[in-house]
Parts: structure tokens; sequence; C-alpha cells
């Protein structure tokens, strides 16, 4: 075997579709080992005198780390080994780590308390035991290493937070950690105050109910008779839609070539042409007078009688992004009319809509797993170049199955800019939001609490959508309605790739590719940023997967 060679030094492995387990020691000459992304087994071995990098992210890893693993592991300098199935506590001989700067053990089952001899580790500046079963108190020592990430979320930590660590620097290092408290400032790390938090549960429960229940009865109230005022108006527009668009004077802007002159797209406005609705405006189906018999979908922002300045900037939004930008899986913008009381934006038209019809219509014919795929990586590489390639960088900020349209072929446009934001810093460097943006079941935690917006906003929402392609399920179909949480449990309490899959990818064909696919969306929807790849990273797995995929069938 490979690990048996006397002479070798270091294993880059990463990326691959590799499986089979490493023995329990690696030879004295093995100093590096990046092998994330695979299908390797079995135990983390005991031993590697030498070794100072072990990169075993995403894999298959069982049963308990080394118990010696600090006598085993002297010189290891990072050592990530999240999201695999490791169990057990954390041996308290991690402790004797002492070239140790970087550890990742998130999205494992590791139980029990965090082992406080962690504080005696000098150099250790990056710590993520996030989505574990972590129970007990934070180790005062903790706070005493100079950490520049902490993730201690998403476990069942309880008691106060030590209060070095309540700081804005920890602001995203509890989450979803029930048990925890502050006594200092409870704002700042998003913790309940220890001191007020029984008394205040029971008290807040009394009058927020009945609160809820007076609120809920007047809110259904007012709701019911705006939408029945603005259904009124609705109709009445409807009449008159090419009667008021006729009398304005429109500006077009083209962007790309096409096949339809502005007199017929107004023309087409038309409420047999309308084809759907949504928070900013309708979008029409207008076909060109060509033989071909070609069609544009025009999305009309509301007029004034009803418009908004976010819809104002949403539009300019949209243009001034998509006018700028070519890729084959970005919507093509063609053209853009605006008036003094209606703005509409023309774009070639997808004619098998959108994955979310695909996906969760019940009356359209499943998706094969090689169609999926090819589906993702396309949507993948369209977030590539937003992120990577445009210059300035571009963040979507909602990244849904339904905002990813199909052609005939089945290949994959980004659309909707609406909200999406264009960065000027550096990559990775968070910069600055107003307002709360994106859709339920793909909005990033991190969009509740923050203001700072990053590239990982995109990376998260395209893992609901991998999620989706994996088992069927819509992003709200879940515990607490949320899809992530309901994966993430079912593979925390044991349960296998085929019991959560789709229906209709249930033939056993592409078991371990599926599997891979259903990891890598819950790695791209780790709770914080950091812990999220890159598009670019995440694209490359899916790459090696469709490879995988390709070799079944020849």
């Amino acid at each position: 075997e490979i690990w048996e060679v006397p002479t070798l030094e270091i294993a880059l492995l990463h990326a691959n579709n590799l499986s089979g387990e490493l023995p329990d020691e690696f030879t004295k000459n093995f100093t590096r080992l990046e092998m994330g992304n695979n299908r390797f087994s079995g135990k983390i071995p005991s031993k590697g005198v030498n070794l100072k990098v072990f990169h075993g992210s995403n894999n298959d890893f069982s049963g308990e780390l080394p118990v010696d693993m600090g006598v085993g592991f002297p010189n290891v300098q990072e050592l990530l080994l999240d999201m695999n199935g490791l169990s057990g506590h954390i041996p308290t001989s991690v402790g004797r780590l002492q070239s140790l700067n970087n550890m990742n053990l998130s999205k494992n089952k590791l139980t029990g308390q965090i082992p406080s001899s962690m504080g005696s580790i000098p150099v250790l500046t990056i710590l993520d035991l996030s989505s574990n079963q972590l129970s007990g108190e934070i180790p005062e020592a903790i706070s005493e290493l100079k950490l520049n990430n902490l993730n201690l979320s998403a476990n069942s930590l309880t008691g106060e937070v030590p209060p070095q660590m309540d700081n804005s620097a920890y602001d995203q290092s509890f989450l979803s950690n029930p048990g925890l408290c502050t006594t200092v400032n409870p704002t700042t790390i998003n913790l309940p105050n220890c001191k007020s938090e029984k008394s205040s549960k029971l008290k807040i429960s009394k009058e927020s109910l009945i609160a809820i229940l007076v609120i809920g009865i007047l809110a259904f109230i007012i709701i019911t008779a705006v939408f029945g005022f603005f259904k009124t108006q609705n109709v009445r527009r409807k009449n008159y839609t090419t009667k008021e668009d006729s009398g304005s004077d429109w500006m077009l802007t083209t962007f790309n070539p096409m096949d339809i002159t502005e007199t017929t797209i107004l023309n087409g406005l038309t409420p047999e042409n309308l084809i759907g609705t949504g928070a900013s405006g309708q979008v029409y189906l207008v076909r060109t007078k060509s033989v071909s018999g070609e069609a544009v979908a025009v999305k009309k922002i509301w007029s004034n009688k009803t418009a908004t300045s976010k819809h104002e900037k949403e539009f300019e939004a949209e243009v001034r992004i998509l006018g700028s930008i070519r890729h084959a899986n970005i919507a093509k913008l063609l053209c853009c009319i605006s008036s003094s009381n209606s703005k509409l934006i023309i774009y070639e038209y997808m004619r098998n809509r959108s994955l979310y019809n695909w996906l969760h219509d019940p009356n359209v014919e499943r998706l094969d797993w090689a169609t999926r795929v090819s589906i993702a990586i396309g949507t993948a590489q369209g977030l590539c170049y937003l992120h990577e390639d445009c210059n300035p960088r571009i963040v979507h900020r909602d990244v849904k199955s339904s905002n990813i349209l199909l052609d005939l072929d089945f290949n994959p446009k980004v659309a909707d800019f609406g909200i999406a934001r264009i960065l000027n810093g550096n990559p990775g460097e968070p910069e600055s939001m107003t307002g709360l943006a994106g859709s339920f079941g793909y909005m990033a935690p991190e969009c509740g609490y923050t203001n700072k917006l990053t590239e990982k906003v995109d990376v998260y929402g395209f893992g609901v959508v991998l999620l989706e392609l994996t088992t069927g399920r819509e992003a709200s179909d879940g515990i607490d309605g949320s899809l992530v949480r309901l994966v993430w449990q079912h593979f925390q309490q044991g349960g296998e790739v085929m019991e959560i899959v789709d229906d209709a990818l249930n033939d056993g064909i592409s078991v371990d590719e599926i599997g891979m696919v259903m990891r890598l969306g819950l790695f791209c929807t780790a709770l914080t940023p950091t812990g999220r790849p890159r598009m670019k990273d995440v694209l490359q797995v899916l790459l090696k997967c469709e490879e995988s995929n390709i070799s079944l069938f020849y």
C-alpha cells in the first residue's frame, strides 16, 4: 500500500472519489496528508510522529479520536477532520499538541465536555467544534487562547460564557446553544442574560401569548382589507395597462441583439400573457412576430401607483449588474425599457422554466441524476464567475432553485439580480449591507444578526439547492422549516444516505455520488461564513463527482 512506502513524505489526494482505510501508524518521513472530500473510512490513525498537516474533511471516518493523540501527533500544526462520523469524547491529551494552530472537528458526533487542557495549546488560533453533541460548560482556560476564529455553535453547551469572551469578536461563536448565557453584555454575543433568563421566560411567555393573539387578529383584518383594495386596483390596472403605457415616453436601452421591437413588447403586456407575479412586479411571456415564434420574458416593475424606492433600487441593481456581465450560466439581459411610471426588464425566455418546477412540481417528470449534477455544475460555474472573475465581484444574495432557470437542453442560468450587491473589497472581506435580504430556507444565518456581507451567503443558498437536488424536498420542508436541519440531524443520528434521498434517485446506481453531493450541501451550509468553502472549491468537487458518474455508464 501507498502508506507503507518508507520514503513517502507528502500525499495530496483532495477531492477525488478514493476510498479505503488509513494505517494505525504513519511512517516517520510522512509530513503532510491532504485527503478531504473523498470516501475514506475507518478510524483515525493513532500515531504520526512527524505529521504536520492532516486534512481529512468530508470523508466517512468513524469511531473515537485516539486517546493518546497528543502523544502520537506531537508536531501536527493543522488538524481538519470536520464532516465525518467521529464519536466519543475529545481526549484530554489534545492539550499536548503544542504545535497545533488550526483544529476543525465540526460536523461530527462528538459528545462530552470540551477538555480544559485545550487551553494549554500555546499557538492555537483557529478552533471549530460546531455541530456536534458537546455538553457542559465552556472551560475558563479556552478564554486564555489567542484565537482568531472560534466556533462552538450548534452543540448543547450550558452555563455562563467566560467573561473574557464576551466581546464582538465572538458574536458568531456560540449560536444554537440554548443553555448558554452571559452576565456581561448579552447583545454583543447574541446570548440571553444569565440573571434574568429564568424569570423573563415565564413573564414574556404569558404576555406575548396575549399580544400575539391580539396582533394576529388585527393583522388578519388589516391584511384582508388591504388585499381586497389592491386586488380591485390590480384588476383596473390590468384592464388599462396598454392604454396607460401607450401615453408614456419610453426609453429603450439595449444590451444584446433581439428579434423583437419595443412596440411588440408593450402591446404584449396583457392579462393573457401574464405568467407570474412577485413582490416587485409581474412577469409576462411576449412572443416575437418572427417565423420561429421565439419569446422573451418581460419583468414589469410595479407602476408608480404602488412603487416603492426599494423596487426602484432593485430595478437599477438588476440592470446595472446584468447589463455588464456575460456568461453562459447567467440569465441574458436583452434590454430594459423605462418610463415615468413603469420599468420593464426583458430577458431571454427559458422554456423549461426553473429548477424548482422540475424538483417539486408533481406534474412533471423527475430529473435523472446525471442531469441534476450537470445543473449543479452549471450553476456553480455561474456563481464562480460572479465571485471570482467579475471586477468588481458580485454577490447574488438570493440563490435558490426558483432563480435557476433551464433552457431546452437543461442548461442552467442564474436569474433575478434584484437584490444583488457589488463588492469592492478583497475576496473574503465582509462589506456592510442594509436590510434583510434573501428567501426563507435559503438565507444564511449571519443575515439575521450582522450587516456584514460576503460571497459565502451565496455558498449557503447553493448548499440548500444541493440538498434539494439530492433529497427532492423543498428548502422549507424540514425541522422548524429547515431542510438543512433535517438532513444534518438525519446523519447525526446515524441515518444512511439512501434513507433520505429523492425516491426518483433511489435506484442504487449512484449512491456514492449522491452521498458526496449531499455532504457537500451540508458543508456549504455551515453555520458561519468561515466554515463554508469558496464556490471554486465546490465546483471542483462537483466536477469530480460528474467524472465518477460518467464512468458508471462506460
